[in-house]
């Protein structure tokens, strides 16, 4: 049912003007009576002359109605305008109410009612209605958003309506509702209208010169009573809902802008210190560390001045590489009166082939004044460029202005990067060893090697001899607590052994080749054919001396990001992902029962080197 409310019906009808006394009675036989008392301007519009309405006029914009057998009818007591002034001129409107009876049967409304001028707009701010929720949307009533006000969610209508209007002979007009949620209704409590008024705009919802404000019980082809027991409407009070703002603004933390120009430890960062790597993105912007707001430790980065919904802030390291395979997580808040919630998007930028590129990694809705977590992990392609990750709200290219809030930014790490590979061939980083520890004099002694690279030559014909160039093995010592130097040197380096004793190249066959250091062994494959084998490449596997080999979920004898991805998809209960029980032992690899996303995380921390082998399995 669609409602049809006006005011200032003047068809052949007379119009009777009363000034009411305490007490009076005012029986709608017209179309509309109006009156002043007590400062306010009171009036009672029905709709072609129905019906039974009555409304008993009090002290200080009080009133009590009822009506029955009607068409529609307003009844309402506020404040009428006759040099009609912008609503931001009267530094704020509020409305304080109290209804001790508000008993509709049927469609009916009760809200602050009123009109503006150039342009012509009839607006509603509905607390409560009876059994239909206004106004019902339609190809000229559409909703366009939610705002946050007066300790409650409001959701927004936009439209142009049809039908009589306080502008005699002009009956098309635009037409505003803020229509509170079901489950917040009520009878009392504070209304700020310049809120109300001030989010309207941001939805390009026009306010014209100041009509009328007033406190409105409203019916339709309804019955019902009304008892209006407290209607203070207060003008050119600032009603300051937290000290130092002004309705529809955000408070402004305290920031250190200066700070931020001193150098950062990086893309990961907490934001603890005098200085960031971060920078910001957009002409204008602007940002800083705040204390009043943080997720970890004493700060965060608070950054502010946006006027794209693109602009926020970027990190662009070195650590970034392409081919690389990282793991990116921050937390990002915001504090807002208007917007219950807002979107957030991770992504990278980078140039490949000339061109830009702008991937979105990942995206989150945060509520305000609660921080949300954005994360992603991912792989940069091959041959890209100018690197750098970036953190924004969700793009509009016509952005509003809940597009542009200030947001903050904490606790943000970065982990991963580029596998070291010397090889052409398609493998990556094979599982590391960690022989049983012996004793030595100074304490325990621990032997650890990785095969870094495959000889280039690892498919032989019978008769050709061996040759190990072009191979190249990583090895560590580690004796207690202290760790030695890593180094990676090629399998014909002194400190290494090779035993290829299995080799034999008179008949075909696969055999291995063992590289040593110290009690470590790992192990490959080379082949000998009795014919050359044309287009083929033989990889390699490694065969470690302990058991499980951590990491290698896939069981090919590699660790890589076909593992991480595999684990990645049997944690989230992927079907097609298939892991072996042996396979679920290998991916165990965090020190910590049970396959999770930590030994995702152990996975890629590896293959970045920032763990070793001996750390595999192990809780750090």
């Amino acid at each position: 049912m669609k409602r049809h409310s006006r005011l200032a019906c003047l068809l052949s009808a007379a119009v009777m003007i009363l000034t009411s006394a305490p007490g009076t009675t005012a029986t709608a036989g017209t179309e509309r009576e109006v009156g002043v008392k007590d400062g306010y301007h009171w009036e009672l519009w029905n709709e072609g002359g129905q019906g039974n309405p009555q409304m008993t006029v009090g002290d200080k914009g009080t009133y009590s109605c009822s009506w029955s057998g009607i068409k529609n009818v307003l009844f309402r007591s506020g404040q009428k305008f006759e040099n009609y002034p912008q609503w931001k001129t009267l530094n704020g409107i509020t409305v304080d109410f109290e209804a001790s009876e508000y008993r509709p049967n049927g469609n009916s409304y009760l809200c602050v009612y009123g009109w503006t001028k150039q342009p012509l707009a009839e607006y509603y701010i509905v607390e409560n209605y009876g059994n239909w929720r206004p106004p019902g949307e339609s190809n000229t009533m559409r909703k366009v958003g939610e705002i946050t006000a007066n300790g409650g969610t409001y959701e927004v209508y936009k439209g142009t309506h049809d039908g009589p209007s306080i502008e005699e002979g002009v009956t098309h007009f635009n037409q505003y509702w803020s229509v509170r949620k079901d489950g917040q209704l009520r009878n009392s409590g504070q209304i700020d209208v310049s809120a109300h008024f001030q989010q309207w705009e941001q939805y390009g919802m026009e306010m014209g010169g100041l009509y009328e404000v007033a406190l409105n019980v409203e019916g339709w082809m309804s019955s019902g009573t009304a008892k209006i027991t407290k209607n203070d409407l207060t003008l050119g009070e600032n009603p300051n809902p937290d000290p130092g703002t002004t309705p529809g603004t955000e408070p402004e933390p305290e920031v250190s802008y200066t700070a931020p120009s001193g150098k950062g430890t990086g893309i990961t960062d907490g934001f603890e210190g005098t200085g960031t790597s971060w920078a910001v993105r957009g002409d204008g912007v602007k940002y800083g560390f705040n204390k009043d707001f943080v997720h970890g430790g004493s700060q965060s980065l608070y950054v502010t001045e946006r006027s794209q919904s693109w602009h926020g802030v970027s990190a662009a390291s070195d650590e970034l590489e392409a081919g690389g395979s990282y793991t990116f997580s921050t937390y990002v808040g915001y504090n807002s009166q208007t917007y219950t919630s807002a979107t957030f998007v991770l992504g990278l930028q980078y140039t490949l082939d000339g061109d830009t590129k702008y991937d979105n990694l990942a995206e989150v809705k945060a509520e305000s004044g609660k921080w949300a977590q954005l994360s992603k992990s991912f792989t940069i392609p091959e041959g890209a460029q100018k690197i750098s990750l970036y953190v924004q709200t969700e793009y509009n290219e016509t952005p509003e202005a809940k597009d542009k809030i200030s947001f903050y930014l904490d606790d943000a790490e970065l982990t991963g990067g580029r596998t070291p590979l010397t090889t052409t061939l398609p493998v990556t980083t094979p599982a590391p060893v960690t022989t049983t520890a012996q004793a030595t004099t100074g304490g325990v002694t621990q032997y650890s090697l990785e095969i870094r690279a495959l000889p280039a030559k690892t498919s032989y014909v019978i008769g050709e001899a061996l040759d190990l160039t072009g191979g190249k093995a990583e090895g560590w010592i580690t004796e207690g607590d202290k760790h030695g130097d890593t180094f990676t040197q090629p399998f014909t380096y002194e400190a290494f052994t090779v035993d290829a004793s299995e080799f034999d190249n008179t008949k075909a066959g696969t055999y291995q080749i063992y590289v040593k250091y110290g009690t470590a062994t790992c192990s490959f494959e080379v082949t000998v054919s009795s014919e050359p084998q044309i287009g083929t490449t033989t990889g390699f596997s490694i065969t470690p001396t302990n058991d499980p080999r951590y990491g290698d979920a896939n069981l090919d004898s590699y660790v890589d990001v076909s593992d991480a991805v595999l684990v990645a998809r049997f944690i989230n209960s992927d079907a097609s992902a298939q892991i072996t029980d042996q396979g679920l032992k290998n991916a165990d690899c965090d020190g910590v029962s049970g396959v999770d996303s930590g030994d995702i995380t152990r996975i890629l921390l590896y293959i970045a080197k920032i763990v070793t082998g001996e750390q595999m399995g192990k809780a750090l």
